[in-house]
């Protein structure tokens, strides 16, 4: 069986996406999966992109804004384990404040792997 590239998938032309209660088609101008080939690439898109986030930090004295991905960040710290499986786990949609650190370093901390 030869093993089809990426490039090589045939992608229809004319969908967009229209989400609605029950529905999303498909966008291929938008499809970064095919364009991102590896597991660190698509995780690299998702994480500089924001899609897909579940957790949001406040980050330094201004409040920097940074959205992350609780899966990851479980699989790099037991404290970031801790934090969201504990029994002080944030509600969904609460913002996480971490005002001790700059917003470059902790950008950072979540890019390596």
């Amino acid at each position: 069986m030869s093993k089809i590239k990426p490039e090589e998938m045939e992608i229809p032309s004319e969908k967009k996406i229209i989400e609605t209660k029950k529905r999303c088609t498909y966008v291929p101008q938008q499809e970064w999966r095919y364009k991102n080939t590896t597991l660190s690439a698509k995780m690299r898109h998702i994480l500089e992109t924001g899609e897909f986030h579940d957790v949001t930090f406040e980050v330094g004295d201004n409040k920097h804004l940074i959205s992350a991905h609780k899966f990851v960040l479980v699989l790099n710290s037991n404290v970031f384990e801790a934090m969201f499986h504990g029994a002080l786990a944030p509600t969904s949609g609460e913002l996480i404040s971490v005002p001790d650190i700059e917003p470059n370093p902790f950008n950072l901390f979540l890019k390596v792997r």
